[in-house]
């Protein structure tokens, strides 16, 4: 989740720290190195720390760079929490997911069908809901003169 909380906020970031877009590319670039860099030393780390202590550590770096982020004074600051929201979704990503099957042995793999479903239901509301708001959107326009 780490690695896309940043894109929808990148105008955002470019009004308030007063930045060019290149340096706004640089922020998501910075949290996607982030969170490829530990993927392998994240695996050999799991061999000699339970892997309970690993996730526990990224939800702490995950809280602590997200919230250096959220009052960052400046840009610099910003992408330093970027890094180190990236490295914690690394990091959760390959310790997290494996602990999730050690906790629930018994449905593993069993929930592949239910989750299809849910994704294709969760589609329809999306989409539902989009095309409801549009039309409510459009037919704003037309009833105050275009939109203006």
């Amino acid at each position: 989740m780490a690695r896309v909380v940043f894109a929808p906020l990148l105008s955002e970031f470019i009004d308030t720290f007063g930045i060019g877009e290149a340096t706004a590319g640089l922020l998501v670039t910075l949290v996607w190195v982030g969170s490829a860099a530990p993927r392998l030393p994240t695996g050999w780390l799991l061999t000699r720390v339970p892997r309970h202590h690993v996730v526990l550590g990224a939800g702490v770096v995950l809280t602590l760079a997200s919230t250096f982020a959220a009052f960052a004074p400046g840009i610099d600051v910003l992408m330093i929490a970027a890094v180190g929201m990236g490295l914690a979704s690394g990091v959760y990503f390959i310790a997290g997911n494996p602990l999730v099957s050690e906790l629930f042995p018994e449905t593993v793999g069993r929930d592949a069908a239910s989750t299809v479903i849910m994704a294709k239901r969760d589609l329809g509301v999306i989409s539902w809901v989009t095309r409801w708001f549009k039309r409510r959107r459009d037919g704003h326009r037309i009833r105050n003169g275009g939109g203006e």
